[in-house]
């Protein structure tokens, strides 16, 4: 029996192997640098990653300055990991009878390129949503207690949200975020389609063509071959240059291809900001041939836009593009001045203010400065709540008409900002008082700004009318002093505490609908720690930032150097150059730091910037963030953190 069963074991083992051999794997194929992925296998132990390795169900991916691409053999499937992401191959299908392809993403970003053959099945999880696809291109985002967001390319996905049991149905171009507020497909723009693929958009490794994957072939639209009835390249007529130089006068379309109207259309484009090409507007594609002239009349700066964006023909103003539905060449006469003269009125000074890019009168700190228009550099007080915030992210399909302005009588002085005076969301201001009138001139102020509906462009759910979302209340107080202040010389000493302190429109809920967890109303708990959450020696505040330090220029150079500690959804210059892009964010991020204060990490450093611009064409600056050890209450090196772990380089 004994010999019986060694042959039945002996007769079995070929077969085993073969079986095993043919078993789904996963191959990493390329990465930008082996020393940026990191490999754990399902026992914990790491492995270095090279080409060609299996990985196997359990097995862990990280990387953190490279991406990775990994094959599914033998289905040929693709996924892409960008830079800071991590990565688990949950099972493998047909690999010990698992029935789909499933992953975890933990934290980072793909993009995959999955086979469409009728039998392969596929899952791919995050921390709060699960996506389920049978062969599509679409990419998934998980930033942990922010967003998780899916973004289909082509074919169908699912998404169901953890959090509340809803499944979507997502088709191409569309995106949906588990974490927001609602939780419905979007239609992506191309500029969020872009943003989103950064650097995971194509596949690198020797012989990965995503076209190549089972059920992604490119349609015939998608292709780039001549049609079969173009004339060979031989057939192409040839005109032969005469032997004898032209002589004759040329003509104005002789002399254009010629190139001889070259520095004139140069001179246009340099002083009249001529440009003519096309433009994408929620996903259409438009011909435009726009004017920007700037101008500088002293202390007066003016830009304008003078755009005709067209579908077909650029001559017929009824097919020209019309922001908001507006007809922006009428000035009033598609309402009638003998009709309704107020509202052409209206009409005419709406359609002059949009050819008004920006107006801009002196500088902040100037007795007197007014900025309008779309803007990129608004700026109340020293910056730590607004500095450089620009209400111009979606130029030129939308066009805000914002304000940004200051008023210095000596002993008093104001600052105020809107983003958009049509609609305002964003607005605040500065006061601030002089003691001491022109003597001294030490100054004491109070900043206040809020946004009124940071989560205005998410979608809302169908049974919702008004925002839901939370409003953004940050204020603060400062003082400012100036040693010297001149055009070729400044150095002004300073310094600013602030805080965030969310204004809540409707009671935020636990998972069941039932437990209130944060209230309706000014959540005053943002700030200040309740006394029953306070530990034996803790710092009664959260969600508050302070900076100070001194800034200046030195004739053509501007400089700033600053000591920082903020915390929470805080941060220096809140509203900042990027604000429009992140605010959707920090809706998610604010409600999940209040119900989990304790993952509120402080930031504490010195920051550094200085920079030079050159007349109207060139400027230059360069900031560096270097982070402190949180805690230290005394300025000594051994505490200052290590250069690379945790600073900031802009």
């Amino acid at each position: 029996m004994r010999k019986l069963l060694a042959l039945l074991l002996l007769s079995v083992i070929p077969f085993a192997l073969f079986a095993q051999a043919d078993e789904p794997v996963a191959v990493p194929e390329y990465f930008d640098n082996p020393d940026g992925v990191f490999v754990t296998s399902a026992d914990g132990d790491e492995l270095y990653p090279e080409y060609g390795m299996e990985l196997l169900p359990g097995d862990k991916v990280r990387t953190t300055v490279s991406t990775a691409e990994i094959r599914l053999d033998p289905n040929q499937s693709l996924i892409k990991l960008a830079n800071n992401t991590e990565f688990v191959v949950d099972t493998l299908q047909n690999r010990s009878g698992a029935e789909a392809n499933t992953f975890s993403l933990v934290s980072g970003k793909i993009r995959g390129v999955f086979a469409k053959d009728g039998a392969s099945a596929y899952q791919v999880a995050t921390a709060s949503a699960v996506c389920g696809v049978r062969g599509t291109k679409l990419g998934i985002e998980s930033v942990p207690g922010e967003t998780e967001r899916l973004l289909l390319q082509s074919g169908a996905a699912s998404f169901t949200s953890l959090l509340t049991g809803k499944t979507i149905d997502l088709e191409p171009g569309q995106f949906a975020d588990a974490l927001a507020d609602t939780f419905e497909a979007v239609t992506a723009t191309a500029e969020q389609i872009a943003e989103f693929f950064e650097g995971i958009a194509e596949f690198e490794g020797e012989g990965l063509d995503e076209n190549a994957v089972p059920g992604n072939e490119p349609t015939e639209t998608e292709t780039t071959e001549q049609p079969s009835e173009a004339p060979p390249a031989e057939e192409t007529p040839v005109v032969e240059q005469p032997s004898e130089p032209v002589t004759e006068e040329l003509t104005p379309e002789a002399a254009a291809e010629a190139g001889l109207f070259e520095p004139i259309m140069d001179w246009l484009r340099d002083i009249l900001g001529m440009e003519i090409g096309t433009i994408t507007i929620n996903e259409k594609t438009y011909s435009k041939a726009v004017l920007q002239p700037q101008f500088t009349l002293g202390r007066l700066r003016m830009g304008l836009y003078l755009p005709v964006i067209y579908e077909t023909n650029m001559f017929d103003p009824n097919d020209w593009y019309r922001p908001r539905g507006n007809d922006e060449w009428s000035f009033g006469t598609d309402i009638g001045w003998a009709d309704d003269p107020l509202a052409a009125a209206r009409d005419a000074a709406s359609d002059l203010f949009l050819k008004i890019r920006y107006l801009e009168w002196g500088r902040q700190r100037d007795k007197f400065y007014l900025k309008v228009g779309n803007l990129d550099n608004m700026t109340i007080g020293h910056g730590l709540l607004m500095r450089n915030y620009a209400n111009d992210a979606d130029f030129p399909s939308v066009r805000r008409i914002g304000v940004n302005m200051g008023l210095d009588l000596n002993v008093i002085g104001l600052e105020a900002v809107f983003n958009e005076l049509a609609e305002p969301e964003i607005m605040g201001g500065r006061f601030y008082l002089r003691p001491f009138g022109k003597a001294f001139r030490l100054a004491l102020g109070v900043s206040g700004i809020v946004d009124i509906d940071p989560s205005g462009e998410l979608p809302l759910a169908a049974d919702v009318e008004e925002p839901s979302g939370p409003v953004f209340v940050n204020f603060s107080s400062d003082i400012d002093l100036p040693i010297i202040e001149t055009d070729f010389l400044s150095i002004i000493l300073f310094g600013d505490v602030g805080a965030m302190m969310p204004y809540y429109r409707t009671p935020v809920y636990d998972t069941d609908g039932t437990t209130v967890l944060i209230d309706k109303g000014l959540y005053t708990p943002a700030v200040f720690i309740p006394q029953d959450e306070l530990a034996d020696g803790q710092f009664p505040l959260r969600n508050y930032g302070m900076a100070a330090g001194v800034f200046g220029k030195v004739f053509v150079l501007d400089y700033r150097i600053e000591y920082r500690n903020f915390n929470g959804t805080f941060r220096p210059s809140f509203y900042g150059s990027n604000y429009d892009r992140l605010r959707y964010g920090y809706v998610n991020q604010l409600t999940q730091e209040l119900l989990n204060p304790e993952e509120i990490i402080p930031t504490v450093g010195i920051y550094g910037e200085a920079g030079f611009s050159i007349g109207d064409k060139f400027y230059l600056e360069a900031g560096y963030m270097w982070p402190w050890v949180p805690g230290s209450d005394q300025i000594d090196a051994s505490l200052l953190g290590t250069p690379g772990e945790n600073d900031e380089l802009h």
